[in-house]
């Protein structure tokens, strides 16, 4: 799991730099076109500009999210397995008393399901950052095609 969320982790990281990077060359772009096409041509491209931006720190705000989610998933994990750790102690100084045994079995049963919930979930926050990342990738295409035209 903490491979999976650091792989997460590393691809949010990646996704938003790309998404900077992006906004940086937009606006490079958009200065450059304010010397080169004329002034109706202009305002109709800073308009779909305009547009691509807010959709980018749209998206890149939904990663900021994805991200703070993912690290209060990470520190409910963390608990979870502060939890666990707490019940193996019970259970070794439980020294055969069946009682304690039984409450520490539904403990760790629960337990197990919160982890594979949370698992669930950040498998869920995955494919969203997928997604964010595909809407960029067609972003960046539509960029491209605008820049094609203007050239």
């Amino acid at each position: 799991l903490e491979e999976m969320f650091k792989h997460q982790e590393k691809y949010a990281k990646l996704f938003k730099e790309e998404l900077k990077q992006m906004k940086d060359e937009q606006e490079a772009l958009e200065a450059e076109m304010r010397e080169m096409v004329p002034r109706k041509e202009l305002i109709e491209a800073l308009g779909q500009l305009d547009s691509q931006r807010d959709a980018s720190e749209a998206a890149l705000k939904k990663v900021e999210v994805l991200e703070e989610h993912n690290q209060n998933l990470r520190d409910d994990m963390q608990n979870l397995y502060r939890e666990c750790e707490k019940l193996r102690s019970e259970l070794a100084g439980a020294k055969g008393e069946v009682e304690a045994l039984r409450e520490v079995t539904t403990d760790t049963g629960n337990l197990k399901k919160q982890i594979n919930e949370l698992q669930l979930q950040v498998t869920d926050k995955g494919e969203e950052l997928e997604h964010e990342r595909k809407t960029i990738v067609q972003l960046q295409n539509k960029l491209d095609k605008i820049e094609k035209q203007l050239a």
